[in-house]
């Protein structure tokens, strides 16, 4: 197994906090029994790629582009 250069663990920890400090920390769900139109829209509305899908308010899954 290769050594880890911390150099670039670092570097890439530097570039997932960039992204989340620009994204925000929200996170954007729709209920199972939702049409993919319904889906669609609500991506479209959050400006977001990807929804938790959820039913009963638990995580069955996730819906994305």
């Amino acid at each position: 197994m290769a050594d880890i250069n911390p150099n670039a663990t670092a570097r890439l920890a530097g570039t997932a906090r960039a992204i989340l400090d620009e994204k925000g920390s929200s996170v954007f769900s729709i209920d199972a029994g939702a049409s993919v139109y319904d889906a669609v829209a609500k991506m479209d509305e959050c400006k977001v790629g990807a929804l938790c899908v959820t039913k009963a308010g638990a995580l069955v899954g996730v819906i994305s582009e």
